[in-house]
């Protein structure tokens, strides 16, 4: 069966996601695109415009299916590009997603589709506002681009979860410079590729890729921390602290505020002392931070190691010396589970009720 070679687009900027959308038109040949909005206003609803080169051929708005908005907008696309490709005779198509929607879902949809051929997952973006966008606390409700009336998460959140999943980074500028485009290699995977100056570059060759889902899903896996591709430190530093070591419960609460900073990315998996057979992911960005369980450690023996994104080297020392001082100690890791499997633990809010009725303090 063949199958029409699909570019996945994504953006946490309105002005750079349609601008790149246009590009892509331009460059490639027999085109087709479905370009998403969620109407924030109308729960349950979202806008699909469908164009070419030449103008807009459909503009409707559309009831979802699903409760989750972007699942709602995924269902939409294999259908909906079906029968665009098939009506106007398209030979590829690009789906431009939601303004700061994820990408690994929408890869997910596409990737098994019996039609459409998952070519590459794009990200563009400005890397003269990368670092206030990354690295600032702005809320995306702030800028109008949340995907759902109590989408709380920030800007920053949206845009590294959009560059740490994609093939491809598309920049606004042809030779980018400053701190934002440092930041940005110290954020993608260190498979991804860049291409600077999106608007000049032939965005054709883009079709000759092909995306693995399962390599994407590992880019963003909290377990796996896919490093980070990016050149001897400059401004920027990514550090990488790791342990065999568990959080103690009580000490991480004490410097959580110190490991969650505002002006870092920080992300990875951890473990407590209180919840041996649990992973715990770890993910901060402008201020915020969010911890939850992903299950049990599988073959794997259980370990910390978050990795850090800043630009201060003052916090740089800061977030060392805060992780040191969450763990367990040697004496009391050598001590045996005995003396801190049962301590007071207050994390069920976040990651669920602990196994085992001999947990106390919980």
């Amino acid at each position: 069966m063949t199958t029409t070679p699909t570019l996945l687009l994504a953006a946490t900027d309105p002005i750079v996601r349609d601008t790149a959308l246009m590009c892509l038109l331009t460059d490639v040949p027999g085109a087709v695109a479905l370009r998403y909005d969620l109407l924030v206003d109308s729960p349950g609803s979202a806008r699909r415009v469908t164009m070419t080169a030449t103008g807009v051929h459909e503009d409707v708005v559309i009831d979802l299916e699903h409760t989750c908005v972007t699942c709602g907008t995924n269902e939409d696309i294999v259908r909906a590009g079906d029968r665009a490709i098939s009506s106007l005779r398209a030979s590829s198509l690009i789906v431009a997603n939601p303004v700061s929607a994820p990408t690994h879902g929408t890869a997910r949809v596409v990737g098994r589709s019996q039609t459409l051929r998952l070519a590459a997952v794009l990200a563009a973006c400005d890397t003269t506002d990368l670092l206030d966008d990354l690295l600032g606390d702005d809320l995306l409700s702030e800028r109008g681009l949340q995907l759902t009336p109590d989408d709380e998460r920030a800007v920053g959140q949206a845009l590294a979860a959009q560059i740490s999943h994609a093939d491809f980074i598309l920049t606004a500028h042809s030779r980018p410079t400053g701190i934002g485009s440092e930041l940005l290699d110290h954020v993608r995977a260190c498979d991804s590729h860049r291409v600077d100056g999106f608007t000049a570059a032939d965005l054709s060759v883009l079709l000759e890729h092909q995306h693995h889902v399962d390599t994407g899903l590992q880019r963003i896996d909290p377990l796996c921390i896919v490093p980070e591709a990016r050149p001897a430190e400059g401004a920027v530093w990514t550090l990488h602290l790791r342990s065999d070591r568990p959080f103690h419960p009580e000490r991480l609460q004490t410097h959580m505020r110190d490991l969650a900073l505002g002006g870092t990315f920080n992300r990875g998996h951890f473990w407590l002392a209180t919840r041996p057979f649990t992973a715990c992911a770890w993910e901060g960005v402008g201020g915020q931070l969010s911890i939850g369980a992903i299950g049990d450690w599988g073959p794997r023996d259980p370990r910390t190691h978050l990795a850090f994104t800043g630009t201060d080297s003052g916090v740089r020392q800061q977030v060392v010396e805060a992780f040191e001082g969450s763990l367990l100690s040697a004496d009391e890791m050598a001590a045996g589970p005995q003396g801190w499997l049962d301590l007071a633990d207050g994390y069920d809010p976040w990651l669920g009720s602990r196994p085992g009725s001999g947990a106390t303090g919980a």
